[in-house]
C-alpha cells in the first residue's frame, strides 16, 4: 500500500548532527542512484499539462474513492484511523512530491480497478522519479523533504509492480537509499557501533515514520525473494520486543508479517551474506537460538480483528513456517527432503487451504507460499503454490509480484526438483537468475 502514516514529520532539532561516516554513507549512495539513472533507458514524459500543486476537491474525491477501494482488497487488518480523513489531511499537508505521487497512485488504481489503465503511466512513473531523485542534493534536503521523497519514491516502486514487474521495482526501491540513510543520520538510536542499521529498533521504535519501517520491511522481502544482500547492513541481534502499539502494528495491518518474524528473516540473510564472505562459517550455534525463537512465537490478532479470525491466523502461522523453511535451508543448509522443512510444507498447505481463493487476505500469503512452493516435493503441494502466489500482480500485488517468480518456480521443479528430488537454496537462486534475472 502506498504510504499512509499521518503522523508529523521528524525535526531535524531533535537529534545531533551526524557523523561524517554517516555521511559517507549517503553519498556513496547517493552516487550509485545517479549511475543507475545513467543508464536507464528513457520513457515517455509526463505531459506538461499535468502539474499537480494542490489537490483540489474533485482529485481529492478520486484519491480517497480508488485508495479505499485498494485498500479493502489489499490490507491485512483494519487501519486505526478513518482512511478517508487519513488520506485527506495526507494530501494537504504532505510536501508537492507526495501529493504528486497521490495523484498519480488514485488514476492508476482507478484504471486497474476500472479495467482501463493507461498505457503512458509507466512513462509519467519514470519521469516522476526522475524528479524526486535528481532535484535536489540530498544532504540538503530537511526531514519533512526527505521523509516525503522517501514516501514517493515507496509509492512508485508499489506502483511500479502493479504495472511491469519485481524487477522495475526493486530498481526504484534502490533509489530509496540516499534518502533513508540521510533520514537515518537524524536518528543515532537506530545506528549500532559497527554502523549497523538495528531492525529490532527500526520495527519497534514507536516515534520512527512509516516510512522508515516500511523500506526495512521492502528490502529484507526483497532480499529474500531474489536471494541478493540487503541494500543495508542491518544489525540482526534478535531481543524481547516490547508491548506493540497502534504505531508498531500499523506495518503488520498493511502486510500481514509479522515483525518479529522480519526480524528473523532478516537474520536469515543476513547469516547468507555473512557465509558468502565466509564460506567456512557454519553458524551453528546461532541457527540453534533462531530455531527457539521460532518455537515461542505465536500468531497474535488484536482484538479488533473480529472477521476472518481463522485466515488471519493461517497468514500469521504460514509467516512462521516459512521462516522455519528459510532458516534451514538459508542458514542450515539443508535440501528441501529435510524433515523439518517437509514438515514445515505441510502446514503451510494446511493454512492455505483455509483461506477461500478471492480472499483479501489471500495475497498476503505471497511470501509465505512463495517460499514453500521452493521446497515443495510432492505435485499437488507445487500446484496449490503456485495458484497462491500467482495471484499476486495488477492490482492485487503484495510487496513482490508473486506472479514473477512462477517461471523461476517451474524452471526448479522441472530442473533440479525434477521428480521431487530435495533442493537447496542455491537451486533456487540458480533458478531465479535463469528466468528472473536483476542487474547489479
Amino acid at each position: 500500500m502506498p504510504s499512509g502514516d499521518s503522523s508529523s514529520a521528524l525535526t531535524t532539532s531533535m537529534y545531533p548532527v551526524p557523523e561524517p561516516m554517516l555521511e559517507n554513507l549517503v553519498s556513496v549512495a547517493s552516487q550509485d542512484v545517479m549511475a543507475w539513472r545513467e543508464n536507464v533507458m528513457p520513457l515517455p514524459t509526463i505531459p506538461r499539462s499535468v502539474v499537480v500543486d494542490t489537490i483540489n476537491s474533485d482529485n481529492l474525491s478520486s484519491l480517497v474513492v480508488s485508495q479505499r477501494r485498494l485498500g479493502s482488497r489489499v490490507v491485512f487488518g483494519p487501519i486505526p484511523y478513518q482512511l478517508a480523513t487519513g488520506l485527506a489531511r495526507l494530501a494537504q499537508e504532505s510536501p508537492g512530491v507526495k501529493r504528486w505521487s497521490l495523484y498519480l497512485g488514485a488514476n492508476l488504481v482507478r484504471g486497474l480497478l476500472d479495467g482501463t489503465p493507461q498505457p503512458n503511466y509507466i512513462g509519467w512513473i519514470d519521469r516522476f522519479q526522475r524528479q524526486v531523485t535528481s532535484s535536489s542534493v540530498v544532504q540538503t534536503l530537511d526531514a519533512t523533504e526527505l521523509e516525503g521523497r522517501l514516501s514517493c519514491l515507496e509509492d512508485l516502486a508499489y506502483y511500479t509492480s502493479m504495472l511491469l514487474d519485481s524487477r522495475a521495482s526493486y530498481a526504484i526501491l534502490k533509489q530509496c537509499l540516499p534518502f533513508f540513510l540521510q533520514l537515518a543520520t537524524k536518528l543515532p538510536n537506530l545506528w549500532t557501533a559497527e554502523s549497523a542499521i538495528s531492525i529490532h529498533h527500526v520495527l519497534n521504535t514507536e516515534v520512527l515514520s512509516y516510512e522508515i519501517r516500511k523500506f526495512v520491511l521492502w528490502d529484507t522481502v526483497m532480499a529474500t525473494a531474489f536471494g541478493t544482500a540487503p541494500l543495508l547492513h542491518y544489525d540482526t541481534t534478535l531481543l524481547d520486543p516490547p508491548p506493540r502499539t497502534e504505531r508498531i502494528r500499523i506495518l503488520e495491518r498493511s502486510y500481514g508479517c509479522p515483525k518479529d518474524i522480519v526480524s528473523i528473516i532478516a537474520k536469515v540473510n543476513s547469516a547468507r551474506v555473512s557465509r558468502w564472505l565466509k564460506p567456512t562459517d557454519s553458524q551453528c550455534e546461532e541457527w540453534t537460538g533462531v530455531e527457539a525463537r521460532l518455537k515461542e512465537w505465536a500468531p497474535t490478532l488484536d482484538p479488533d480483528l473480529s472477521t476472518n479470525v481463522v485466515a488471519r491466523f493461517a497468514v500469521q502461522e504460514s509467516w512462521r513456517q516459512a521462516a522455519y523453511i528459510y532458516l534451514y535451508m538459508g542458514m542450515c543448509r539443508v535440501d528441501s527432503s529435510d524433515p523439518r522443512v517437509e514438515s514445515a510444507v505441510r502446514q503451510i498447505v494446511r493454512m492455505a487451504k483455509t483461506i477461500e481463493h478471492g480472499s483479501s487476505l489471500e495475497i498476503h500469503l505471497c511470501m509465505p507460499c512463495l517460499i514453500a512452493g521452493i521446497a515443495s516435493r510432492l505435485e499437488h503441494h507445487r500446484e496449490l503454490m503456485r495458484k497462491k502466489i500467482a495471484i499476486s500482480r495488477d492490482e492485487n500485488v503484495w510487496c513482490i509480484r508473486g506472479a514473477d517468480f512462477v517461471p523461476v518456480l517451474d524452471h526448479l521443479w522441472h530442473g533440479a526438483g525434477v521428480g521431487g528430488v530435495g533442493v537447496t537454496w542455491e537451486d533456487y537462486m540458480t533458478a531465479r537468475c535463469i528466468m528472473l534475472p536483476i542487474e547489479g
